[in-house]
C-alpha cells in the first residue's frame, strides 16, 4: 500500500516538474483605447459639490441679485463678561464658566441684543479658558481664584443663557 502511494506521488511530481520547465510566451499588454473626459466651458463639473462655484466664477448676465453687505458692527468679546471659577485638566478637560461646566469645543449659550452668538470654548488651560466668537481671534478669560458666591435656589424650567451688553 505504501509503495503504491509513493509511485503515484512520483508520477504526479514528474508531471508537475516537466510542466514547470515550459513557460508559455504571452504577448505584452497593449492598450487599445484611452479614456478621456471633456466638458463644454459653460457646463458645471460633476465632480464639484452641489451649489459650489470656483473662486473665479462669474454669474451669468441678467441676474439681478445685489451683493449682501454686512453693515452691522462686529461684536467683540471681552473677558469681563465671563467668570471662570474652576478648571479640570483631565480627559476631557472641563471648565466652570458662569456657574456651568463646559468642555473644549462646546458652545456657550450667549445672547446679545436678542441675538444668539456662537461663542466656542476654544481651549481650556491651567491659567484660564480661551473663548472664540465665530472665527475671530480667541480671547483668554483668566480663572478668578478665591471668589465664592452664596448658593442660590436652582432655577427650574428656564433656559440658561449668558446675556451680554454691547459697549
Amino acid at each position: 500500500m505504501k509503495l503504491a502511494n509513493i509511485v503515484t506521488l512520483a508520477v504526479v511530481l514528474t508531471g508537475i516538474i516537466s510542466q514547470a520547465g515550459e513557460t508559455p510566451k504571452q504577448a505584452p499588454y497593449e492598450l487599445k483605447t484611452r479614456s478621456s473626459f471633456s466638458l463644454a466651458a459653460e457646463t458645471r463639473s460633476p465632480f464639484w459639490p452641489v451649489g459650489w462655484k470656483p473662486a473665479g466664477a462669474v454669474e451669468p448676465l441678467g441676474t439681478d441679485t445685489a451683493p449682501v453687505v454686512d453693515t452691522a458692527p462686529k461684536f467683540q468679546l471681552s473677558s469681563e463678561s465671563f467668570t471662570v471659577s474652576s478648571v479640570l485638566l483631565a480627559n476631557p478637560a472641563l471648565a466652570t464658566i458662569n456657574g456651568r461646566s463646559f468642555g473644549e469645543g462646546e458652545y456657550l449659550p450667549v445672547i446679545s441684543n436678542d441675538q444668539r452668538l456662537k461663542v466656542q470654548v476654544y481651549a481650556i488651560r491651567e491659567q484660564g479658558v480661551w473663548l472664540r466668537l465665530d472665527n475671530q481671534q480667541p480671547i483668554l478669560v483668566p480663572m478668578r481664584r478665591g471668589e465664592i458666591r452664596p448658593k442660590s435656589a436652582p432655577q427650574v424650567n428656564q433656559e440658561w443663557t449668558i446675556k451680554l451688553t454691547n459697549k
